[in-house]
């Protein structure tokens, strides 16, 4: 896997959400409700066998709004939903993935969250993500 690859498709994938997310990975929009995900904290090798990795946990963070309004919550709620048309595990795990070959949404977290010195209540997304060590590689 590449993990820029992996990192910017599941932006892609959340888009079917409706949430605004950056043109690559790294990129930084402005307004919410917005998705960014971040580096990860590790990948594991050979995990199912030589070849096989697996990163296990990707954190997507979706900026909501300001966390002392109520609205913020009612807006954030769908995004934490099993199925519907808000739902990160649906847009997540319906996705058909070419970077690689198995992405599982585990779980959700609220938090307060900062971006440029401005609060917002925000959801983490854990993502487990798994694929061939040439899934995705350069050819």
């Amino acid at each position: 896997m590449i993990v820029a690859d992996v990192l910017t498709e599941l932006l892609q994938a959340v888009k079917a959400t409706g949430l605004q997310v950056p043109n690559r990975w790294g990129e930084r929009p402005n307004q919410p409700p917005m998705a960014l995900v971040e580096m990860p904290a590790r990948v594991d090798f050979d995990v199912g066998g030589r070849g096989l990795d697996r990163i296990p946990d990707i954190n997507l963070v979706v900026l909501v709004g300001d966390p002392t309004r109520d609205d913020s919550f009612r807006q954030a709620a769908p995004y934490m939903d099993g199925a519907g048309p808000r739902s990160l595990k649906q847009a997540l795990e319906a996705h058909r993935y070419v970077s690689c070959s198995t992405v599982r949404l585990a779980w959700l977290e609220p938090t307060v969250a900062s971006l440029q010195d401005t609060k917002h209540l925000a959801i983490i997304a854990h993502i487990d993500v798994t694929g061939s060590r040439t899934k995705g590689a350069p050819r």
